[in-house]
């Protein structure tokens, strides 16, 4: 690799957020392009290549700015409670607050379910069907009573 090349690319990551979706495959596995293009743009970590999205200082660097970035980390990563965790609380305080998006929709709902029946607290940023779906809520609340605060409105209205 030219050093020249990775001079500019660095200039340009720090400057323009599709720029790491123009860099070469070897500089789009460069540790120093691609956590410079999450610093300017967390989303650009899409966009690295797969050994950085397995990288868990990248992957922890984009979800830290971004929650959303919690979607193109490698599945091993996904699996990994402490970026889940980061994730969604970078979502929830950072984008979309108040709004019925599912950050994690990408990856499956089945999966999401799962996190939430597990860890109770991760239903603050599931979606209205599963914050909706009353067998799914009583299991976070089982295991995390303050998760009742994120239930649908429609299940807190219900009586049973």
């Amino acid at each position: 690799m030219k050093t020249m090349e990775k001079k500019n690319v660095l200039a340009a990551v720090a400057t323009n957020d599709w720029a790491l979706w123009y860099a070469s495959r070897e500089l789009q596995n460069d540790k120093e392009i691609v956590m410079a293009a999450i610093e300017r743009h967390p989303l650009a970590i899409q966009w690295a290549s797969n050994e950085m999205k397995n990288d868990e200082e990248v992957v922890l660097a984009a979800v830290t700015k971004d929650g959303r970035a919690f979607e193109h980390a490698s599945p091993e990563l996904q699996n990994d409670n402490l970026i889940l965790l980061i994730a969604v609380v970078t979502h929830k305080f950072n984008f979309w607050q108040g709004q019925n998006k599912d950050i994690f929709s990408p990856i499956g709902e089945q999966w999401m379910e799962k996190q939430v029946v597990k860890h109770g607290w991760v239903l603050n940023g599931a979606s209205l069907r599963l914050r909706s779906n009353k067998q799914i809520v009583m299991a976070a609340i089982k295991n995390y009573p303050l998760a009742i605060q994120w239930v649908s409105a429609e299940l807190k209205n219900d009586e049973e």
